[in-house]
């Protein structure tokens, strides 16, 4: 687990699969805590990038900026990115941008975020990477 002030990041390393779940906002401050997050998560070269964005609570122009660019980072290093768990916010957002299906969002059903279930993540900050499955 690792942070700044605004966003914490959790890494888990899954065979050919990193997830990575972000919490708290992504914005001018935090963006590049982002970019060094998915930089270290691409170290060990998997083949998808699963981030899990069901916690992040507010995204700017800036934080779509640093998925733009961690997508452009992963497709370079020849890992998949994928989103998943973005609330309905940033669904918009990127929807507004036609970033959606850059991304390849789907639809959610029930109006439930898609996110990995990560205790720590979906309802508190964690206080340590032991509440890691």
């Amino acid at each position: 687990m690792s942070g700044v002030a605004g966003v914490t990041t959790l890494v888990l390393h899954e065979d050919s699969t990193t997830r990575l779940a972000v919490v708290g906002e992504l914005d001018v401050f935090t963006s590049p805590h982002l970019a060094a997050a998915v930089q270290q998560c691409l170290e060990r070269r998997p083949a998808r990038l699963v981030t899990d964005l069901s916690a992040v609570s507010f995204c700017d122009a800036a934080g779509v900026s640093a998925l733009v660019a961690a997508r452009g980072i992963c497709h370079e290093s020849g890992t998949q990115l994928v989103l998943q768990g973005a609330r309905p916010s940033l669904r918009g957002l990127l929807a507004l941008t036609d970033l959606d299906t850059t991304f390849g969002l789907t639809p959610q059903h029930g109006g439930k975020p898609d996110s990995l279930n990560w205790p720590c993540v979906a309802e508190q900050p964690c206080g340590g990477g032991s509440h890691l499955p």
